[in-house]
């Protein structure tokens, strides 16, 4: 009995170490069939002749990329606490270059949305939302395309600036962007502005507004998305911005909560955990508390602020996992 318990024992932990069979056997006849072609490729077609090597073993790698990311990070998480023993090359610092990702500013996006009109006018008017409007935000939406970023910045500045329905039309553009669907928000201290508040993805801040407020689910039901970097769409994102402002409130309502200012204390209200507040300092390099920080982080993107707390980028979660794994695998 004491035999086949050891027995079973020893096989469970031989299980644990390895693939399964099914996707190991996968995986290498599919490597073995591109490589097998790539080689007999470079010997009969001359052009393919700067295939080297590197070339070859390179299709091996990139399939085991989405399963290395979600199988490295727990033990990221893990091995993260005691980096300061592990003999990495050139130290134990990971340069952040690499990880940092495109973020954009709202540009004339911002400059629409926190206009006097659509604000300080917002309660009286049902319908505030002009065609001048919807060409601004087109162009800022243009720019932020050719920007590739994958996250803009908010600036609540100190909280006469954005009113919820606004910040909810921005979110709901963004959760349909094909890239940008990031949202960075700042906010002035004192006379300067920039102080780093958190970051959320525009899906989740739309999702946390008709949650708490059941008038912007009842609007979102009746939302139609347009393109809002083409030209000929201004008639069509005026007319949802509107569906927006006559949904969540009657005209000359006051100052009613669905129209009311989003302040920094507001946000962090609104979404809880969902945004996400850690920071590491922007030095260039990771030192070990940085890199538990990004690997702890339940979003997958992490800020970097200067001394003194303003936004200076933001890390992505996924390069720094696989970047510290390399350099582990390379020092042992």
């Amino acid at each position: 009995m004491e035999i086949a318990a050891a027995q079973t024992t020893k096989n469970a932990k031989t299980k644990r170490r390895f693939l399964p069979v099914s996707l190991a056997l996968a995986l290498t006849v599919a490597y073995a069939v591109i490589a097998t072609t790539l080689i007999t490729l470079r010997a009969v077609v001359d052009e393919l002749a700067f295939l080297s090597t590197g070339w070859i073993v390179l299709p091996a790698v990139v399939p085991l990329v989405p399963w290395l990311v979600p199988a490295l990070a727990p033990a990221v998480q893990r091995i993260a606490p005691f980096v300061k023993q592990i003999k990495l090359p050139g130290g134990i610092e990971i340069s952040l270059s690499s990880a940092e990702r495109p973020v954009a500013g709202l540009g004339t996006v911002e400059t629409a949305l926190t206009s006097d009109h659509l604000v300080h006018g917002l309660a009286a008017n049902a319908s505030p939302f002009m065609l001048t409007d919807a060409m601004t935000v087109i162009k800022g939406v243009q720019s932020m395309r050719k920007a590739n970023a994958e996250a803009v910045v908010v600036d609540l500045a100190w909280g006469a600036k954005w009113r919820l329905p606004n910040l909810y039309f921005l979110a709901w553009i963004l959760a349909n962007d094909p890239l940008t669907r990031w949202l960075v928000f700042t906010e002035a201290r004192g006379q300067t502005s920039g102080y780093f508040v958190g970051v959320s993805a525009a899906a989740e801040l739309r999702a946390r507004i008709e949650t708490v407020y059941p008038e912007y689910a009842t609007a979102g039901q009746q939302l139609e998305f347009y393109d809002p970097t083409q030209l000929q769409n201004p008639q069509q994102l005026a007319n949802e911005f509107n569906k927006i402002r006559s949904a969540v409130a009657p005209p000359n309502a006051g100052d009613v909560p669905t129209l009311a200012w989003v302040t920094t204390a507001d946000l962090r209200d609104l979404l809880g955990p969902r945004l996400a507040a850690t920071s590491i300092r922007w030095s260039g390099e990771l030192d070990r508390a940085a890199l538990e920080a990004i690997v702890r982080s339940p979003e997958p993107y992490v800020a970097a602020t200067t001394a003194d707390g303003k936004f200076r980028g933001l890390i992505e979660q996924r390069i720094v996992v696989l970047e510290f794994a390399r350099r582990v695998l390379e020092s042992n």
